[in-house]
């Protein structure tokens, strides 16, 4: 069975201190709850680690080939211990994080920056995806969340939250008379000359459907 944690951890300050006395100081137990610990790993491995006397504990050769590995071990699960308080305060680590090419250029450079600032050490991976992508990135793990526009049907396991609206909007050429219309139709925009969002997004989408409703289509 291999030594504990803190097995190990009282064989390393009984070896630095050359004293039960001051080890079980040092982890704030008692004098016998030091000495059970180095015999359990005597008894356990065979070994004598300490040579005693009655004035002081003098390691074996046993002892100071084994004491390199503890102290590596122990180093080891301080800096995991370190590592697991950073990213539950969320001062290490890294976040993934799928986002659409409009929400990542409007949105997420004043975003950035500001946690950035807060949490230096986290780093941020972007995938960058189309908005009909992000559902698919999240559910395979591929990231932590999606910014986008999305839609939570038939995907019971996903959780949809809305952060912002922003209204449809037509851009036009200032011709005299696009920028003159207080309200636009249908009507007025089917009979134009329109550039649109490519089939499979949904801002296409739910123009093709509010058209199909009417009998109407759209041909850019």
């Amino acid at each position: 069975m291999p030594p504990s944690l803190r097995q190990l951890e009282a064989l390393v300050l009984v070896y630095r201190l050359g004293s039960i006395t001051k080890a079980a100081a040092e982890m704030r137990v008692t004098q016998s709850a030091i000495s059970l610990l180095i015999r359990q790993i005597e008894e356990n491995f065979q070994l004598k680690l300490f040579d005693r006397t009655t004035r002081a504990l003098h390691p074996t050769a046993a002892c100071r080939e084994a004491i390199m590995a503890a102290e590596r071990i122990l180093a080891g699960a301080q800096g995991l211990s370190r590592r697991m308080r950073d990213l539950a305060e969320i001062k290490a680590g890294r976040i993934s994080i799928a986002v659409s090419a409009g929400v990542a250029s409007a949105l997420l450079p004043r975003v950035f920056s500001t946690f950035r600032s807060r949490h230096p050490e986290v780093s941020i991976d972007l995938l960058d995806v189309a908005p009909d992508e992000l559902l698919a990135v999240v559910m395979d793990g591929r990231a932590e969340f999606g910014l986008g526009s999305v839609e939570d049907e038939g995907v019971p396991e996903a959780r949809v939250e809305t952060l912002m609206r922003s209204p449809l909007s037509a851009i036009g050429i200032k011709d005299g008379e696009f920028e003159q219309q207080r309200r636009l139709t249908w009507d007025g925009i089917i009979s134009a000359d329109v550039i649109m969002m490519r089939h499979g997004t949904r801002i296409r989408r739910q123009i093709d459907e509010a058209l199909a409703q009417t009998g109407r289509a759209l041909k850019p």
